[in-house]
């Protein structure tokens, strides 16, 4: 069979004994939960556990319908459907998406993307079934021959960089107004910045954003010429913040004013793809033309008045200084030929640049300067492909984050402006986002990872649950599925307690816990008589000396915090073992401390996963088969850091774990 045979393959309607079905979800317990619904109809099912491995197995089992969860870590339901619907040999298979809350502009964009429905979380199995039914009906009439689309050169148009960039070119495309962060862009087609632009540079020969104001520059030639939109008008429809910007990229784009290329007669314009264009390319010599636009000024008494205007530009420079100088953010003005011209005193202490250093360089120069203080970015192509879509987007509506390196964590966003101005071409517009950054990171992170932990026990209960109800099952069975309901419903009820636990404590922030001196013997005797550990498999041994401190804390704060640690020492000793609790006086210069220690000989953790096990919802078992909810050691160290004290880990892959809590001393 011819590689692209599959294109005029017959259509073959399939009944439910035989469709395929690809299930994708990153979670376990509700792939189990429809994939048992499913084969119990008997369909064919097939499995995908992220969006990167939905892509690679429906080009290679050319399923007869997939159905697919939106949200999944690396690539999500969206971005794996841009590429499913952007590869010739999928782009006809159904996708229904999976969710538990689709808001009216989330079903827009599944929908808009190709996806044909939604289903809803929790499942009611007979609307599942239904919608599959129909799905599949509707696929086998209409059925799955799609026509190759055009080569690109002689790239083969089922490669993995073609897919990403039809996804990527779509989404430019639909609106050339709007213009997406690299960042953004690479994640909505499943992929990184680096791999994206060698994308568009293996198919277009430039980077993504580079394609797209080449796509807008020509379209504005099209509108010009073929449409009496006046210039103000072809600048929003094309996405600049205003008509001076969209002037003067046009100018640098075609050596003149939008206004003059309209005005130009018919034999100097020629035609591109259908639409008008200047066949005057970006600094071709064109002098004659430029020199007649007026450069050296447009006003008739300049010439004639020329101490009066030396004065006045002194006088408005004098001016600018005072504002640049007195300005929180950072600004860096480029001259003509794109030279710096100017730092501001801002720019200069926000990245401890020299003044001397900076004045002269190119752009390009100026961003070594700049990538050379930079750390090193999580995406391959690091700092420079996204400084490059910078560069080539001066629109002001394209912002890049960098962060700085040193001992203070400090992050920038920079946006490059177009000016009207003859003696500034560009300016270079710096923000401190530091403190954004992290607040915008811990609130996505938080909501994300709750509704995440939240969704997959609501699910489970309610579909076996429904199982349940409508079925008859033998009396294993019943029981098997009660408990998994049971198990379900309390990890269910311990996120909500803890989630409440986070709520409570952020709530006191600012506020001082009511400490008082505490004896640790009698917390660590009732954390122990509540816990109610199986001391035959993990023997508890307490050695706190007679001499001991008592601590300042507040007893029910500081008693959820040792169970929490105690908890995970039981719960990452699957195989049991010991568990030693010490505590000992220390001391931090003049101020005295009491630290306790609990050790265990459980699984232990790498260096990286310590460094991150009191992230919330960080579990550093990656199987599933651990119990917990992620947040125990993120409520134990914030509880702590409020009383005073600090919490230190060391750990050990396969030899333990040994949380240590410091806690100020009493006097």
């Amino acid at each position: 069979m011819e590689r692209d045979s599959y294109l005029t393959m017959p259509n073959r309607r399939r009944t439910s004994q035989s469709a395929r079905i690809l299930l994708v979800d990153d979670r376990e317990e509700e792939r189990k939960l429809l994939s048992d619904l499913l084969r119990l109809h008997g369909y064919r099912l097939h499995i995908a556990i992220d969006g990167y491995d939905a892509v690679e197995k429906a080009r290679y089992i050319l399923p007869d319908l997939i159905l697919m969860d939106i949200y999944m870590p690396g690539c999500d339901g969206i971005a794996a459907c841009r590429q499913i619907k952007a590869d010739p040999r999928t782009a006809n298979i159904p996708v229904i998406f999976l969710t538990a809350a689709a808001l009216p502009e989330e079903r827009v964009t599944g929908l808009s993307e190709g996806a044909v429905d939604y289903i809803t979380k929790p499942y009611h199995f007979e609307e599942v079934k239904l919608r599959i039914t129909i799905h599949l009906a509707r696929n086998g009439d209409e059925g799955r021959a799609t026509p190759a689309p055009a080569a690109f050169g002689d790239h083969p148009v089922d490669s993995v960089e073609h897919r990403v960039f039809r996804a990527a070119q779509r989404l430019l495309l639909e609106d050339l107004a709007k213009t997406p962060e690299l960042s953004t862009l690479a994640r909505a087609v499943g992929t990184n910045t680096h791999n994206l632009n060698e994308a568009f540079r293996k198919f277009t020969g430039v980077t993504a954003l580079r394609y797209l104001r080449e796509t807008r520059m020509k379209e504005a030639c099209c509108l010009l010429r073929n449409t009496n939109l006046d210039v103000q008008s072809v600048a929003i429809d094309l996405g600049y913040v205003s008509p001076a910007n969209f002037s003067t990229a046009f100018r640098e784009r075609f050596g003149m004013s939008p206004r003059e290329f309209r005005d130009l007669p018919p034999d100097e314009v020629r035609s591109h793809d259908g639409c008008s264009g200047s066949n005057l390319e970006c600094g071709s010599g064109n002098r004659t033309v430029c020199e007649t636009m007026g450069f050296a000024g447009s006003h008739a008494d300049i010439a004639e008045q020329p101490d009066d205007a030396e004065a006045c530009d002194a006088d408005h420079d004098a001016q600018l200084d005072a504002v640049f100088a007195s300005s929180p953010d950072g600004l860096v003005a480029f001259d003509a030929g794109l030279c710096v011209k100017y730092a501001s005193p801002a720019y200069l202490q926000m990245t401890g640049q020299k003044n001397a250093e900076i004045i002269g360089l190119g752009k390009r120069d100026l961003f070594t300067s700049l990538s050379a203080i930079c750390v090193p970015t999580q995406s391959s192509g690091g700092v420079t492909e996204m400084w490059q879509a910078l560069m080539d987007d001066a629109t002001g509506q394209h912002h890049l984050r960098i962060e700085l390196a040193g001992k203070v964590r400090r992050v920038l966003e920079l946006t490059l402006r177009l000016t009207s101005a003859a003696a500034i071409s560009q300016i270079l517009y710096v923000r401190d986002v530091t403190y954004e950054a992290e607040m915008n990171k811990m609130k996505s992170d938080f909501v994300s990872h709750a509704a995440h932990e939240l969704r997959a026990p609501m699910a489970s209960v309610f579909g076996f649950s429904e199982l349940l109800i409508t079925r008859e099952f033998d009396s294993e069975t019943r029981k098997d599925l009660l408990q998994t309901i049971h198990a379900q419903s309390a990890g269910l009820i311990e996120i909500i307690n803890e989630l409440l636990d986070l709520a409570r404590i952020e709530s006191r922030r600012g506020n001082n816990f009511p400490v008082e001196a505490l004896a640790l013997d009698s917390i660590v005797d009732d954390v122990l008589k509540n816990m109610r550990i199986d001391q035959e498999r993990w023997p508890v041994v307490v050695d706190l000396p007679a001499d001991l401190k008592s601590v300042m804390a507040d007893a029910p704060k500081l008693r959820q915090a040792l169970t929490n640690v105690l908890g995970n020492a039981v719960k990452y000793s699957p195989d049991a073992g010991a568990i030693t609790i010490r505590a000992n006086s220390c001391t931090d210069s003049a101020r005295g401390f009491v630290s306790i220690t609990v050790s265990d000989q459980g699984i232990g953790m790498s260096s990286e996963q310590t460094a991150r096990v009191c992230e919330r919802f960080y579990r550093a078992d990656g199987s599933g088969k651990i119990p917990g909810t992620g947040l125990g050691m993120s409520i134990a160290k914030e509880i702590i850091e409020l009383l005073g004290g600090k919490i230190e880990i060391t750990s050990a892959l396969g030899k333990g774990t040994a949380v240590t809590l410091v806690l100020p001393a009493s006097e």
